[in-house]
């Protein structure tokens, strides 16, 4: 989580969109972490996520509430 936590307050921070949709904020992370991946289908992203080696849903809405309890302007 460690990982993440940076990328995740980075991007809340860029995009004021993502603080309020978890979805957005999850396909910006993976982006980011894999941008191979913007060429696959959603399925195969969920399906092989721990191929492209990206963190679980749970991992990163936990991140994002981690950053926002520390930085409440987020």
């Amino acid at each position: 989580m460690k990982r993440i936590e940076p990328i995740v307050k980075e991007l809340l921070e860029l995009y004021p969109k993502i603080r309020d949709d978890d979805f957005y904020l999850i396909g910006s992370v993976y982006f980011m972490l894999a941008p191979e991946i913007k060429s696959k289908s959603f399925l195969d992203i969920i399906k092989n996520h721990s191929f492209y080696g990206l963190p679980s849903f749970e991992s990163i809405t936990r991140a994002r509430r981690k950053v926002q309890a520390e930085n409440e302007e987020l």
